[in-house]
């Protein structure tokens, strides 16, 4: 019997492994995609996954386009509105353009994580060592990604860029509750330098009547310097409240965005007062609104769909490779094809999934966590906002009319001559003292429900927005 040569049993291993491959159905091969298989949790107390079909990839939300800082001072003629503010942070607040190109960037990393593995091409010289090389030949292959990872690795991505979307919306009422907050502080000083200026002109008066008085000798020079004294008081106050007032608005400025932005007229109601709110449903608006747990709750979905990208790890993907070569020992052209399936012995992926079971954890903790954080920064500002409204109704009702027409009597008083110049005094100092902290109440009022309504979202410009 004659011996076969070792060229012609490869060249027959080959034909026997091709009409092998031919003849089993696609689904054994690996080459359909196989339905998605769920394990068990690894972490006991991880909750079962409910079937999921990953969720196409969401619309970029809408938003004004991200337009070049001014870098020059801006000449607007009319008085400037919130709403006016608001508009210019929209346009030019840096830390929206950055958020925006983070959801840009994450849809770029959708569409690179479903793409499937490039095919491969080669060429290949067998018996090198033989006298003249008999068998050349062109190699392909493709590895086939199963188990629908491709997808899943979308669905993972998907998730993120809902939650990226959330925080967009946060930041937006991050810049928002900034702009508002700092124009209603710029209102604010502007008042207080107006009373101020009230203040160190009726200061004023009373030292032109001291003098007066003292030059007739029915005062001591004590309580002239008493007057001046006051008068020198009054005008500190003047130029805190200048200082304050250029303070907000620079904050103002920072907040749209605008670095050099000449202070403009504003157009609003400083003593304007905000609406009620009651604890109970202002919590329950803040739990159900809030941004932050839109984004908690989608990295929840994040972690289950890599929880599930995880499982399906540890089932390989197929490596397909075949061979058309030209073999000129027998003047013919034959070929081959080869299939490899890593056999999961060692590597099970068993780390990754327990990583992922605990990250799933992690995040419904997390999210139970922003709920209790949100509550207890809501419990503060709504003390400072109950305070203040306190304050306010009483200032109103009772407070402000008496202290202004103790003034008005003791002035008149005072001006007869049927009071000393300690009782004016008195009054006076309490005047402004009285309106400067009706002041600060309704401001601290307007603060705390500004904060209320942005749901507890501000300081855009901090680190780590």
């Amino acid at each position: 019997m004659k011996s076969s040569s070792p060229r012609s049993v490869r060249r027959r291993a080959a034909l026997w492994g091709y009409a092998l491959a031919a003849s089993l159905p696609l689904h054994t091969l690996g080459w359909a995609q196989a339905p998605l298989v769920r394990e068990q949790p690894a972490v006991q107390s991880l909750p079962a996954l409910a079937p999921q079909t990953p969720a196409p990839l969401p619309p970029l939300p809408e938003t004004v386009p991200a337009e070049p800082i001014h870098s020059a001072p801006i000449a607007i003629g009319s008085a400037m509105s919130v709403a006016d503010f608001e508009r210019l942070a929209l346009s030019n607040n840096p830390s929206l353009a950055e958020s925006w190109a983070k959801i840009n960037a994450l849809r770029g990393k959708w569409e690179q994580v479903g793409l499937a593995p490039n095919p491969y091409a080669g060429y290949s010289d067998q018996q090198l060592g033989s006298p003249s090389v008999e068998q050349r030949g062109v190699i392909f292959g493709q590895e086939i990604v199963r188990h629908e990872k491709l997808t899943l690795n979308r669905a993972v991505v998907c998730q993120e860029i809902q939650r990226a979307q959330q925080e967009y919306a946060a930041q937006q009422l991050r810049v928002l509750t900034d702009v508002r907050i700092n124009f209603t502080n710029a209102l604010a000083a502007q008042q207080r330098s107006q009373l101020a200026g009230e203040i160190l002109k009726s200061a004023q008066g009373v030292v032109d009547i001291t003098q007066k008085r003292l030059a007739a000798k029915e005062i001591g020079r004590a309580d002239l310097l008493q007057a001046k004294v006051e008068y020198e008081s009054a005008v500190i106050l003047q130029k805190r409240s200048e200082f304050q007032y250029l303070e907000s608005w620079r904050k103002l400025a920072a907040a749209t965005g605008v670095s050099n932005f000449a202070p403009q007229a504003m157009q609003g109601r400083w003593d304007e007062l905000p609406p009620l709110h009651e604890w109970e449903p202002t919590l329950q608006r803040l739990l159900r609104n809030s941004p932050e747990i839109a984004a908690a709750h989608a990295e929840i979905q994040r972690t289950r769909w890599a929880y599930q990208r995880a499982q399906v790890e540890k089932k390989p993907n197929l490596s397909f490779e075949g061979i058309v070569q030209d073999d000129r020992s027998v003047d013919a052209t034959n070929g081959q094809i080869q299939l490899t399936l890593p056999i999961p012995i060692w590597n099970r992926n068993q780390g990754g999934i327990t990583q992922a079971g605990h990250e799933a954890l992690a995040a419904e903790r997390a999210l139970d966590k922003l709920q209790l954080d949100l509550q207890q920064r809501l419990a503060t500002v709504f003390q400072r906002y109950q305070t203040a409204q306190a304050q306010v109704e009483r200032y109103r009702q009772a407070i402000l009319p008496d202290s202004r027409e103790n003034l008005e009597l003791v002035g008149k008083a005072y001006h007869a001559g049927e009071y000393d110049y300690l009782q004016m005094l008195v009054a006076l100092r309490t005047f402004a003292q009285t309106n400067l902290s009706y002041l600060e109440a309704l401001q601290d009022l307007r603060v705390a429900a500004l904060e209320i309504d942005g749901l507890m979202l501000s300081n855009s410009l901090g680190a780590g927005n």
